[in-house]
């Protein structure tokens, strides 16, 4: 009897643990970087809740993480030009996007 004992607890350990090493987390996971294609430094950059500090001419910036969903882009220039804009990014696992600041300033997302 102690041997069915014994195999039951061996047989259900296992099986825990292969449960929980199945069970890997599927939350979103959505980084950022700016291409800032406008003719000016944008300054205070942010994208939801990601600041990009100043974002020189023609530069591009590391990744940083943003929430899932819609994210407001704010920022201005030396002029006082306002860039402006709402990107959505979306999907389970891992995803990394490069938002354009185009010369025209518009804001264009694509995902990498």
């Amino acid at each position: 009897m102690r041997n069915y004992i014994y195999k039951f607890a061996v047989v259900v350990l296992v099986l825990g643990i292969l449960l929980n090493a199945c069970s890997k987390s599927t939350d979103p996971d959505h980084s950022i970087r700016i291409k800032n294609e406008y003719a000016e430094t944008i300054n205070n950059l942010k994208v939801g809740p990601a600041n990009y500090g100043n974002v020189i001419s023609g530069s591009l910036t590391g990744y940083i993480h943003v929430n899932e969903g819609a994210n407001i882009v704010s920022g201005s220039t030396s002029l006082g030009v306002v860039i402006s804009g709402t990107v959505s990014v979306s999907g389970k696992g891992t995803h990394r996007w490069t938002l354009t600041i185009q010369s025209t300033g518009n804001v264009v997302i694509n995902e990498d």
